[in-house]
């Protein structure tokens, strides 16, 4: 006899007043597209509250478009070598530019990965990696590009 085995997982909506379950019910169902295959029991909103604000604010071309601007660039690089660049990228600003953090996530050699973030400076033209606002739109337009591909 073969017994398969079920996950279960909750959305929980608001903490509003009975009054308010309907928001309490579309929060819960919102939620619901951030489900991943791996699964946790329990989904809560405020885990969730940037994506859930980011998809209602920002529809999938205007995202596409962000990414395109702030990214392409490398995207096109990876494409043409397989150099690995967006993933780079992605990992330096993820560990808060430190250079010994990075390198051992990627395994690779700390020269390896300053001739990579050297090369990924140099396609920005007039924005460098050492501004803090431009950081910030790389890491969203890396937020998108995941979100894009999720979708897809």
């Amino acid at each position: 006899m073969h017994i398969e085995k079920t996950s279960i997982s909750f959305f929980v909506g608001t903490n509003e007043s009975i009054s308010e379950i309907q928001k309490s019910y579309d929060v819960a169902k919102q939620l619901m597209a951030f489900k991943t295959k791996k699964g946790q029991p329990i989904y809560y909103p405020d885990d969730y509250f940037f994506d859930l604000f980011i998809t209602k604010r920002v529809d999938e071309l205007s995202a596409q478009l962000f990414v395109e601007h702030y990214l392409g660039s490398i995207i096109e690089v990876d494409k043409k070598r397989d150099s690995q660049l967006l993933e780079t990228l992605d990992s330096y600003l993820a560990n808060n530019q430190n250079i010994a953090s990075t390198s051992r996530e990627l395994f690779i050699h700390r020269n390896t990965l300053l001739y990579r973030i050297e090369k990924i400076d140099s396609l920005f033209l007039s924005h460098s990696l050492s501004e803090k606002d431009y950081t910030l739109y790389l890491q969203l337009a890396l937020y998108f590009s995941r979100h894009i591909r999720l979708k897809k």
